[in-house]
């Protein structure tokens, strides 16, 4: 099985390859996912999203 594709948090990573590899006939995962904020690399907080009502954009927010 192949997994590509792009994911909120870096630690979601190893939980999605963890529920593929537990299905039955699934012999090899390999993947290659990206990730959105590195929450495990860092001691920052996640990023904040702020809406904007409406219009379904989101704008990630970053406190320093």
């Amino acid at each position: 099985m192949t997994l590509t594709g792009r994911v909120e948090e870096r630690s979601l990573t190893p939980v999605i390859e963890r529920l593929c590899r537990s299905v039955d006939g699934v012999v090899t995962v390999h993947q290659s996912l990206g990730h959105s904020y590195d929450d495990l690399g860092s001691d920052l907080e996640p990023p904040r999203l702020r809406g904007t009502a409406g219009t379904g954009h989101r704008t990630p927010v970053r406190r320093t």
